[in-house]
């Protein structure tokens, strides 16, 4: 079934921490700067905490819907996002497995936090790497992390420049990650979005952030397709967390160029999908992309390229079966990432 006349687009951001649990800003304050930054949705995650649930900040708040999330942070193991919870948990305890079955026994879904991890001693930052790939308990991946971007490789020779200019150093998803993701798409829907990572904290004294809430709103977003929201936030809440965890999203770098309006979309016979979805291969399927930019584009199947141009569309088709996802450039650098569609 084809969605795409009834679907909307909403952006968003994920992976955001506040004063509930080791960010730099209350919640309201986090929520001014995403409507100043033009975002509809903004996903909390503060570590092992459903405080703010609690408090009553999940929903619409002056134009933005919050989503109180959960990073479940296990003592020197990997973590996740968790989305749907409504029972806090002691996750700091357990092992990953756990966190994930727990999140699953609540009716909830967990997307992988920073999966390669991330050890850089000189800023105190020792993340470990997720592990049990082997266990299916997990919605999807946060395929790209902007802080875990910016900061890798950084060193003190390179703090005050990489402040400067930040934007010089990102250069997108990781490649291993990559590699992980389209090899565990071969078998199963696992679907992708982005993270933040948001902190703000002070550097170089009170005065000077790393980075505010405000600027990095504006770089890494989760651009999801669903049913118009409705301003009820139970209807709405339940439309933004279908699309996260079917995939019917694409992750986008919004510092580059705004990236509304991108479109990945399939037809075999007539059956029809967008990104996230899945279609009956009949004899050959017709994929088509199109972006509000003149971009480098390329299809992929199981992370081989399968057609690629410059413009502002793509066509190809294809006779095989499998996971495609298409990735774009803008001026030589990474910019959007779409979640397969799935050819059986």
């Amino acid at each position: 079934m084809n969605h795409q006349p009834s679907l909307k687009e909403y952006r968003g951001a994920s992976h955001i921490h506040s004063t509930y649990s080791d960010g730099s800003s209350a919640i309201p304050a986090i929520i001014a700067d995403a409507k100043r930054a033009g975002l509809d949705f903004i996903v909390m995650s503060d570590h092992n905490s459903l405080e703010p649930k609690y408090d009553g900040w999940e929903g619409w708040h002056d134009g933005v819907l919050v989503i109180i999330g959960v990073e479940t942070s296990p003592w020197r193991k990997g973590h996740c996002i968790a989305f749907g919870l409504e029972q806090h948990r002691n996750f700091r305890w357990m092992e990953p497995h756990e966190c994930l079955d727990e999140v699953n026994r609540q009716g909830g879904f967990a997307f992988i936090a920073h999966p390669m991890g991330k050890k850089l001693p000189a800023f105190k930052v020792n993340l470990e790497a997720w592990r049990d790939w082997d266990k299916d308990g997990f919605a999807g991946i946060e395929l790209w992390s902007y802080m875990h971007d910016w900061i890798e490789g950084l060193n003190y020779l390179k703090l005050w420049s990489s402040y400067r200019e930040p934007e010089a150093r990102i250069k997108g998803p990781d490649p291993r990650l990559l590699r992980i993701w389209d090899e565990l798409t071969r078998t199963r829907k696992v679907a992708a979005i982005s993270g933040l990572d948001a902190h703000a904290r002070p550097i170089f004294g009170w005065w000077c952030k790393v980075f505010p809430y405000f600027d990095l709103f504006r770089t890494l977003r989760t651009h999801i397709l669903c049913k118009p929201l409705t301003g009820d936030a139970r209807h709405d809440l339940a439309q933004i967390f279908d699309a996260h965890r079917e995939g019917r999203c694409f992750v986008a770098y919004d510092l580059l160029a705004d990236s509304d309006g991108f479109r990945f979309h399939a037809e075999s016979g007539p059956a029809k999908a967008v990104m996230g979805e899945s279609l009956t291969l009949d004899r050959e399927v017709r994929f088509s992309v199109s972006s509000p930019e003149t971009a480098s584009l390329r299809l992929l199947r199981h992370g081989e390229t399968v057609a690629e141009t410059k413009g502002t569309t793509l066509e190809a088709t294809a006779s095989d079966k499998g996971a495609y996802r298409v990735e774009a450039r803008l001026h030589d650098k990474p910019w959007v990432f779409t979640n397969p569609i799935y050819v059986s």
